[in-house]
């Protein structure tokens, strides 16, 4: 997130509008609904702002030949970091959402598929013995 807020803060960004709608996202499944939405407010004066552009410039023309970003510009480090860091673990920028939500889902312990037996109750393994005298591995240090 801290990374995402350092390339939107950054003035002549150039994806701003999708690090905004990121952002929202992140901002939605966090629970902070007002940051949402003034992000995705943002992000649609951006995308109003782009398309006026675009249809003010006209045509455009397509050149073969290009040249190297200057890594000097902030904004293009920025997104480089970012790219990189997440290119380290295997992922994509675009795979930003499905690991922030696999992320927080991992983040609230196991799922128990199995009801809970009390220490009283009979044992599940069927010897007729209570839980706690028979498969209790807390009591038994580890060992079943």
């Amino acid at each position: 997130e801290q990374i995402l807020l350092q390339g939107y803060s950054t003035p002549g960004v150039r994806d701003r509008e999708a690090i905004a709608e990121w952002l929202k996202v992140l901002c939605e499944q966090t629970g902070r609904q007002l940051e949402a939405q003034a992000f995705q407010r943002e992000a649609k004066k951006l995308r109003r702002q782009a398309e006026q552009a675009r249809s003010e410039a006209g045509p455009v023309a397509v050149s073969r030949s290009f040249e190297l970003e200057d890594t000097s510009d902030e904004a293009a480090v920025v997104r480089q970091r970012t790219a990189l860091e997440f290119a380290g673990e295997g992922l994509s920028l675009d795979q930003l959402p499905t690991v922030m939500a696999a992320a927080r889902a991992a983040s609230h312990g196991p799922v128990r598929h199995v009801a809970k037996v009390g220490r009283n109750a009979p044992c599940p393994c069927g010897s007729g013995k209570k839980f706690r005298k028979c498969c209790d591995t807390d009591r038994l240090g580890g060992r079943a």
